[in-house]
């Protein structure tokens, strides 16, 4: 009578842990196609701002021309993209630059505005030339379907810095731009 207990017992146990085996695995499958689908909808959002035109680059890395990587503060690292204006901003929140908030800020006319799309993968690959009152500058960026993003401001006498950072759009930002020239 025992063993027909345990046996009993074990039985239930083991049907019980498939049926788990059985739940997890439909959730697998409602996770991935959760996943997809705010995928997609990222995807979405990221395509709308950038056919807009009308977005920010915060930054979260800054790397120099030597290929440093320095972490940057989003909120004062940036570039602004509003259709016909760019401003991109670089600095410090230790430090007081020229701007105010810690470095240099660059606001100019966007004179060039190249979008291309891999369809393959769902990449974007702006470049913009803009001419501002202190000089002409090339932004390339790399956009990935997530809003994951690379940025290159090349000056007229080809001096680099790369920004490494994300975009969003304006209503969802908080940064501080400080004098522009």
């Amino acid at each position: 009578m025992r063993i027909l207990s345990i046996l009993m017992m074990f039985l239930f146990l083991t049907f019980s842990l498939q049926a788990q085996d059985n739940n997890k695995k439909l959730n697998r499958k409602e996770k991935k196609e959760l996943k997809k689908k705010n995928e997609a909808e990222t995807h979405k959002q990221v395509s709308a701002l950038i056919e807009s035109k009308r977005f920010v680059f915060q930054a979260d890395e800054i790397i120099n021309r030597e290929g440093k990587v320095f972490p940057a503060s989003s909120s004062i690292n940036f570039i602004s993209i509003d259709s016909t204006t760019a401003v991109f901003q670089f600095g410090s929140a230790m430090l007081i630059g020229i701007n105010g908030v810690g470095g240099v800020s660059i606001k100019g006319k966007i004179e060039s505005f190249k979008i291309s799309k891999t369809e393959k993968n769902g990449y974007y690959y702006l470049v913009l030339k803009v001419a501002a009152i202190v000089g002409f500058y090339d932004i390339q960026m790399d956009i990935s379907p997530s809003g994951f993003a690379t940025a290159k401001v090349t000056t007229s006498d080809n001096k680099k810095i790369i920004y490494k950072g994300s975009i969003v759009s304006f209503d969802n930002t908080i940064i501080y731009q400080g004098t522009t020239y």
